[in-house]
């Protein structure tokens, strides 16, 4: 989904000139649950070929997170008791928070933790959340208020002067998904590290957690003159033909 989403800098203390609804009625339904994915490469009994330096192998358990996608650039925003601008941001991600439904209405928003904001522009908080229509919205609660606060993402905001004035942005925003940095995830690799004589070379690698860095790696060789069947852990490889440049092969056994 991409859609047109509308910010006002805002300031602290200040509210927009339509007021917004204190709305009691509003409550948590469950959270939304990351998705599991499981993907291995390649097929098993496949005829395979892979170059030098390629993963002939893979195993991944991946888990994935809503995320709100706001993709250009701004300034967040003028705090007029602080006097200082909350910093400008790129493309960002708002983890998912959770979804709330309108016990009168039946209507559903659902809502993304505001982590970019460095300085509390008030005493409480704000999230950003999707209606049915595609639109953003703001939810807020301050710490003297027990009710949620819903309206439209607009208010105002201060110069260094005190001159007020509604400054409009436009930013295009997607809900998407995005690698979670769950401790389930979890990635094998095996990859040619080519040919010396009669013998095979291979990496192992694993990877755990943001799959950002591995955690572990292991070099691997087998001589083709005992058997054309490789094993390594649960895996089992039957190679066909080898270059120091490139290796055509069967998955057996997967990891």
């Amino acid at each position: 989904m991409r859609n047109i989403l509308f910010l006002i800098l805002i300031v602290s203390g200040c509210s927009s000139s339509s007021v917004a609804p204190y709305i009691p009625d509003w409550q948590l339904t469950l959270d939304s649950e990351n998705k599991v994915e499981l993907l291995n490469y390649p097929k098993l009994n496949t005829v395979t070929e892979a170059k030098l330096g390629n993963t002939l192998v893979s195993k991944s358990l991946i888990s994935y997170e809503p995320v709100l996608k706001i993709n250009e650039s701004f300034s967040y925003g003028y705090n007029n008791s602080m006097k200082v601008y909350i910093e400008s941001r790129s493309s960002i991600f708002l983890p998912f928070k959770n979804t709330l439904k309108n016990n009168s209405t039946g209507d559903t928003l659902k809502c993304y933790e505001n982590t970019y904001e460095k300085n509390p522009l008030f005493d409480g908080w704000f999230d950003l959340c999707t209606d049915k229509n595609g639109y953003i919205k703001y939810r807020s609660q301050w710490a003297k208020t027990p009710y949620i606060i819903y309206g439209e993402f607009k208010t105002m905001a201060y110069d260094t002067n005190g001159y007020k004035e509604i400054i409009p942005f436009e930013a295009t925003f997607e809900e998407t998904t995005k690698i979670s940095k769950s401790e389930t995830n979890f990635k094998q690799e095996f990859i040619y590290n080519g040919r010396v004589n009669n013998s095979l070379k291979f990496i192992y690698r694993e990877f755990t957690g943001d799959l950002a860095r591995q955690s572990f790696s292991q070099e691997i060789q087998y001589d083709l003159n005992q058997s054309n069947t490789i094993g390594f852990k649960d895996l089992s490889i039957e190679i066909l033909k080898a270059t120091n440049q490139q290796i055509e092969y069967r998955v057996i056994t997967p990891f």
